[in-house]
């Protein structure tokens, strides 16, 4: 299995490591996070530094996937360029929690950005209830 690094520590991070584990495609080789202290300890990973670390972490430790598990679409938006303009080697693979449902009647699978992020477009109605799932699809990188 190939190694990925996983950028964010938070609540978010703790649902994409669930699906990363769980989905047995990658190997978690730490956490990057700027908020947090080289060495700590999260859900079992160690921190290895920030984003600003990756093109240094990258080349010695052989890694060149980055998950990026901030939940914020904005701030993961802008951590996205400012990896990808730091190091261009990088691969932010699509990976989808292997407990997901997709619903039959979704009409339209698009990618948002160059990072990966998928909009799951589906016809709803005026009256239509949208339930939590949707929010733990965003939570896995599939919005």
């Amino acid at each position: 299995m190939e190694e990925i690094f996983v950028v964010g520590s938070a609540g978010h991070a703790l649902v994409v490591l669930d699906m990363l584990e769980k989905a047995q495609r990658y190997l978690v080789a730490g956490l990057l996070d700027p908020f947090r202290r080289p060495g700590e300890t999260v859900a079992g990973y160690q921190v290895l530094g920030g984003q600003a670390d990756i093109p240094e972490l990258s080349a010695a430790m052989g890694v060149k996937n980055t998950m990026l598990a901030i939940g914020d679409n904005w701030d993961r938006s802008r951590v996205y360029e400012e990896i990808a303009g730091a190091c261009p080697d990088v691969r932010f693979p699509i990976c989808i929690h292997p407990a997901a449902h997709i619903g039959s009647n979704v009409t339209t699978v698009k990618v948002l950005w160059s990072c990966r992020v998928l909009l799951l477009t589906a016809v709803a109605g005026s009256a239509a209830f949208v339930s939590s799932t949707v929010r733990q699809l965003s939570n896995m990188n599939v919005i």
